[in-house]
């Protein structure tokens, strides 16, 4: 692809999106929602929490606007629940929106009223125009966000042996994201039983280690264990951090345009935790650390294997949780900031090679079957779609729960009655325990558990214990594990 047909694309992507032709909001629902596709191949790799990190994070910024570029106003494709939100760089979506108030003197006085001033008289994207939209709180970091329960049955029933994240439907939770009893889906109610049960051990435990005075790292820990016995989670938020990773000290990869696959690979993601919102925020609050109208530069460190920690221990690659702790994430020093230093000359050379893969991907949005950068962002991340399983997880389910909470002492008269609903569904045979009760009263007690039990584990501080596990590799299966070159993308 060459530098004039990109040109060309700017211009065509945003006509096709005037006309309609085009939509630039989240096309999977990922930057907002939670669709999913069903095939798991990745392209993009994880960031791995391992020592010796010492690299440049270019992380991507979103140009979002809650109403339609082109009217200034909400209507039925651009609107507060599905914002205009392109794949392509925010450098790319200004310079579009420029070409269009060019051409339309009205648009150009909306813009201007509601940013507070002129966009600057060139043709491309600069960065007091980037500014204009960025203090009008229009600019945020590139995230991709499913709402995801976490499944581990250990094989069951041709499932992974593995703990595996699966996505649902964003449009089936209601406005805590959280479900309504009446609109639960399975899955929802397995989880709700299962961590009943855990609920229970947990209440014994702890009365046990508030006797003895332990500490609450401790009962935090125990606590995260007991309710990792549960095959399945209820359901939470997942956000992820595309960014650009350039180890600092190795040489600059050359990026082709020509080849996807060589812009892909300097690519990764990692969960976006409080380690990278507090940069965000101190680049958001101060426009001297953000000179760059594409990216947040952000230095990232770990310490190197052999590092002796406070206990004495010394770390190494198995260490992900103390070597989380030990990251830092920095706004790259403005010395050596990408608008400064040696590495925006190597930067440079690359930089049309991204913005014509960015080009193209917001062009794959106009194929049924196109793979844009949130699609592969999506694959790459192995969130697989809950309905990939909906025909195991219920035998799967009665399998984990016969074997492993069926003749647990926490499995009390109490919630058998409560959760008689997924029990019978489970095994019919379950009905003879709650026979005694009219079908009122059973729904009642259960819609009263489902309620609490979601409203308990909000409450229950995850967090660490989740974060430990989101810090590993990810899980590969032979599916995953197809080379990249295998599944290239070549323009042209």
């Amino acid at each position: 692809m060459s530098t004039t047909t990109a040109a060309f694309s700017i211009k065509n992507i945003f006509e096709q999106a005037q006309s309609g032709a085009l939509k630039m909001h989240s096309a999977l629902g990922t930057r907002d929602e939670s669709k999913q596709v069903k095939t798991f191949v990745t392209r993009i790799s994880k960031m791995e929490t391992v020592c010796g990190i010492n690299a440049r994070a270019l992380v991507m910024k979103d140009l979002v606007l809650p109403f339609n570029p082109f009217t200034l106003e909400e209507d039925d494709i651009y609107n507060e629940k599905a914002k205009y939100r392109p794949i392509l760089l925010v450098s790319q979506a200004i310079e579009g929106i420029k070409l269009f108030c060019k051409e339309n003197e009205e648009l150009a006085k909306g813009y201007e009223e509601l940013l507070g001033d002129k966009f600057d008289d060139c043709p491309e994207a600069t960065l007091k125009d980037y500014y204009l939209f960025k203090h009008k709180d229009f600019i945020f970091p590139r995230v991709t966000s499913y709402y995801v329960t976490q499944i581990n049955m250990g094989g069951k029933q041709g499932l992974p042996e593995f703990k595996v994240r699966y996505t649902v439907d964003e449009r089936e939770l209601n406005a805590e994201k959280s479900y309504d009893y009446d609109k639960a889906p399975v899955h929802a109610k397995l989880a709700s039983l299962f961590n009943a049960i855990c609920r229970e051990e947990w209440k014994a435990v702890k009365t046990v280690l508030d006797k003895n005075n332990v500490t609450d790292d401790e009962k935090n820990t125990k606590r995260a264990d007991i309710f990792s016995k549960s095959p399945i989670s209820f359901v939470k938020p997942f956000n992820v951090l595309p960014f650009f990773f350039f180890p600092i000290g190795d040489k600059f990869p050359v990026l082709k345009e020509e080849n996807f696959m060589d812009i892909e690979k300097s690519i990764r993601f990692y969960n976006k935790t409080d380690k990278w919102i507090t940069a965000f925020e101190e680049v958001k609050n101060n426009d001297t650390l953000d000179e760059l109208i594409d990216f947040y530069d952000f230095t990232v460190k770990t310490p190197k294997s052999g590092t002796p920690t406070a206990s004495g221990k010394v770390l190494t690659d198995e260490d992900a949780n103390a070597i989380y702790q030990a990251l830092t994430i920095n706004v790259t020093d403005g010395r050596y900031s990408l608008a400064q230093d040696k590495f925006a000359k190597e930067f440079e050379n690359a930089y049309q090679a991204i913005k014509n893969y960015f080009i193209h991907s917001q062009m794959e949005e106009t194929k049924d079957d196109g793979m844009n950068f949130e699609k592969i962002m999506s694959l790459s991340t192995r969130c697989r779609p809950i309905e990939s399983i909906a025909d195991a997880i219920l035998p799967a389910s009665c399998e984990v729960f016969n074997e492993k909470f069926a003749d647990s002492q926490y499995f009390t008269d109490a919630i058998r009655k409560q959760y008689d609903e997924i029990l019978c569904q489970m095994n019919p045979k379950n009905a003879i325990a709650t026979a005694e009760y009219d079908a009122e009263e059973l729904e009642a007690a259960g819609k009263e558990a489902f309620t609490d039990m979601q409203q308990y584990m909000k409450e229950v501080d995850e967090d660490n214990a989740d974060l430990v596990d989101d810090l590993k590799p990810l899980e590969e299966t032979e599916e995953d594990t197809q080379s990249q070159e295998e599944n290239a993308v070549v323009i042209g």
